[in-house]
């Protein structure tokens, strides 16, 4: 959870991490990408209100109601936030050769407020497209890490 002034913002929630039932009320959610350990819609449940904006990267075009999908390089402003859907996949871990999380499919976030940048890099390695990135002020704790580890 982020507090961003009065705006809170869930990025990728899942009950079996928090109880979201007795934290407040969302007004932004992120979904980074279609797995299961990124979002539940139980936990969806627990804190989101009619008015919640959600953000979802392609692969989880569809499965949440009234979101809105952000590809890589697109941008999205809610108030005085600025989201901006960039790059997160694998390029080492495959399974059957076929990488977790496949470039395009999901996103990582650089959520713009107050003229601070938070990245939230999502299920990702150490991509080129993470050099581009500047003047981040805040990074969550997962940037280098992918299913399989430290990359």
């Amino acid at each position: 959870m982020i507090e961003a002034g009065k705006t809170v913002i869930y990025v990728d929630p899942v009950s079996r991490e928090a109880d979201y039932s007795v934290l407040p009320k969302g007004d932004l959610v992120l979904i980074t990408h279609e797995h299961g350990d990124h979002l539940d819609k139980k936990a969806l449940a627990m804190f989101t209100k009619p008015q919640t904006n959600t953000i979802v990267s392609k692969s989880y075009n569809g499965k949440v109601d009234n979101a809105i999908v952000l590809n890589n390089g697109e941008t999205h402003s809610f108030e005085d936030i600025s989201i901006k859907a960039v790059p997160a996949y694998n390029i080492v871990n495959q399974r059957e050769g076929n990488p977790y999380h496949p470039k395009g499919n999901g996103n990582g976030y650089v959520i713009t407020y107050c003229g601070k940048k938070i990245y939230v890099s999502g299920d990702s390695e150490n991509i080129p497209e993470m050099a581009d990135l500047k003047d981040i002020d805040t990074m969550d704790q997962i940037t280098f890490f992918s299913h399989r580890g430290l990359t």
